[in-house]
């Protein structure tokens, strides 16, 4: 590069011109560019220029290729070039590290562009997946040099607050750091919590209960949120609940629908506490029938235990058909458990049912070795080479003679 510069041809004209496109390529160079910079600048101090939309486009569209080096070396030496609006200078908030808006910042002759919308970028990052791992790392420097121009008196409000959340990879960090600085607005409404909640990151909802948190109502909306099964760093629901133990916290709404959740969602360790530190008065239908749904024996098991009316047996059964049990083990371990618990019997339907299932098709015949082999049986265990396998072994005698049930027993050997 040097060499280039230093060539020129007869008229005393330079060989290279350092035009914007030079100055971008320089600047998008994360191994040299700060090299290049610091040449050009000695060399051609006259040409190294770059308008504003350049550089602006430049970090928000491609923020994880851009040399930061360069560009803090760039702004120290020509600040004087750039309209340092508040849009500049959200650009850097949103995607720059620490350094490079520090160095900005420095350069700033009004504070009066540091405004909400400014701190509102540097709590998000909306740059592409790529750029937020390679930038998220700066989120809570960038914020800090920010609230460093500020000071601790500048307003927080709600609409910032909730961005700080959908940071969720260092939320944390960043509120730990509000924390200590004392910032004013720093106040916990419920929309925060129930934001916190949607981010299910147990840290992040541990800080808000325990500065401002405790008096909010926990909803049915934030239950609901907290069993997701995505949780980060422990069971949010788990946490609800022990603060209701130790009356920290109102008790949570505990509704049919967020049992319903959980069961669907949750371990079934996280449906037992809700049950044995929430009892509720009667297990409702749709939780049966959503157990055979998730084909969960241990749910169903714990619910029998419960009070309940008298079973939905054939809304279980059909949603045990619904669901996809390759060998039926879980099937028959729902079957299984019916059949100890409560007066439930198996029937000639629940063998035509299950038929195709190996596991469940072998527990039935065993179960009730009169039942009647009929041709839907026949077709049902032919879907399965193991499963028709089990009745040819099982009932070869009692099955029907008939044309269609001879061709479905062909066409699956």
């Amino acid at each position: 590069m040097a060499i280039l510069l230093d060539k020129f041809e007869e008229t005393g004209m330079a060989a290279v011109s350092v035009t914007e496109q030079v100055l971008r390529a320089v600047l998008r160079n994360r191994e040299f560019g700060y090299d290049i910079l610091q040449l050009l600048l000695k060399e051609r101090p006259a040409d190294v220029h770059i308008n504003t939309e350049e550089l602006r486009e430049m970090m928000a569209h491609y923020p994880s290729k851009v040399n930061g080096r360069a560009i803090e070396l760039f702004l120290e030496a020509r600040h004087a070039d750039f309209d340092m609006d508040e849009q500049f200078i959200a650009i850097f908030a949103g995607y720059g590290n620490d350094t490079e808006m520090r160095t900005l910042l420095s350069k700033l002759s009004d504070e009066k562009f540091l405004t909400e919308y400014i701190l509102s970028k540097a709590a998000s990052n909306e740059g592409p997946t790529a750029a937020s791992r390679i930038l998220g790392s700066h989120r809570v420097e960038v914020m800090e040099a920010l609230l460093d121009e500020v000071g601790p008196n500048f307003p927080l409000d709600i609409t910032l607050m909730s961005l700080l959340l959908s940071n969720w990879a260092n939320a944390a960090k960043i509120l730990n750091m509000l924390l200590h600085r004392q910032q004013a607005g720093f106040i916990v409404t419920y929309e925060i919590l129930y934001k916190a909640a949607c981010c299910q990151d147990r840290d992040v909802f541990e800080i808000l209960i325990n500065n401002g948190g405790l008096r909010i109502p926990i909803t049915e909306d934030i239950m609901i949120r907290a069993l997701r099964p995505t949780t980060r760093k422990g069971n949010l629901a788990l946490f609800l609940l022990d603060l209701t133990e130790k009356s920290q916290i109102h008790p949570p709404f505990i509704t049919d629908k967020v049992l319903l959740i959980a069961l669907r969602d949750s371990e079934p360790d996280t449906l037992r506490a809700i049950l044995q530190r929430r009892p509720i008065t009667q297990v409702s239908n749709n939780m049966f029938v959503a157990s055979c749904v998730n084909l969960s024996p241990e749910v169903l098991l714990l619910l029998l235990k419960l009070s309940h009316q008298e079973l939905p047996v054939r809304e279980m059964m059909q949603a045990l058909k619904s669901r996809f049990d390759v060998n039926g083990e879980e099937t028959t371990a729902i079957l299984q458990g019916l059949l100890n618990e409560t007066t439930f019997e198996i029937d000639q339907e629940h063998l035509e049912m299950f038929a195709d299932r190996p596991r469940t098709l072998e527990f039935l015949l065993q179960r009730r070795p009169s039942l009647c082999i009929t041709e839907q049986v026949v077709f049902k265990a032919a879907e399965r080479d193991d499963a028709l396998q089990i009745l040819l072994d099982g009932r070869m005698e009692d099955i029907p003679m008939s044309e269609d049930a001879i061709v479905s027993i062909a066409k699956s050997r």
